[in-house]
């Protein structure tokens, strides 16, 4: 710290006057001293440590992204990325039509569907691209759930049943829940 201070890099402060003692032969006008309390960043400090960043970055790639809905997302561009995706807008649509199959009586299947994708977005054993697909598999089961039985595609909806469990892996919390809740899927699509 010392160091930063001698270069001008780091200050300290408060600046306070030196009290007079009362009745004192000796008078301080103007004087002030350090009490050291905190510590701040010089304006020569601050543009050596700009400096210092912009030797570090690397060019960074252009990216547009539009439309959809970010919620609490961190988005990241770089060598090192952690990156959180967004399932809102999958879990708003699949709880729309769970909501439209228990208008349609199948509260089961709706218990079923609702259930499942707040399984899976809660799961921290299942990595975050898998929770995408699964909650699209979800998704496309609740969409084919809310057609008429004559617009629903049989073939697809058996493929999506018999894949999802190597989507969710060995996630014991939602394979506990698809145990359960697979038949009653299957039930209703007579499959």
């Amino acid at each position: 710290m010392k160091q930063l201070e001698e270069i001008k890099f780091v200050d300290t402060g408060p600046m306070v006057p030196v009290e007079n003692t009362p009745g004192s032969p000796l008078v301080f006008v103007g004087l002030r001293f350090n009490k050291r309390e905190f510590v701040y960043l010089t304006e020569k400090g601050y543009k050596a440590a700009q400096k210092s960043i912009a030797k570090q970055r690397s060019p960074v790639s252009s990216v547009h992204i539009s439309g959809g809905t970010f919620h609490q997302s961190s988005i990241g561009i770089g060598s090192t990325v952690a990156a959180n995706i967004n399932l809102g807008s999958q879990v708003g649509t699949i709880n729309a039509a769970a909501n439209m199959i228990s208008q349609q009586g199948e509260n089961d299947v709706a218990t079923a569907i609702r259930e499942l994708s707040e399984a899976v977005v809660r799961s921290s054993a299942i990595k975050n691209h898998q929770k995408q697909e699964a909650l699209q598999v979800i998704a496309d089961i609740a969409k084919q759930a809310e057609a008429k039985p004559e617009a629903r595609s049989s073939g697809t909806v058996k493929a999506m049943i018999a894949g999802f469990p190597a989507i969710i892996g060995l996630a014991a919390d939602v394979t506990t829940l698809w145990d359960r809740y697979a038949p009653v899927i299957r039930a209703f699509f007579g499959i």
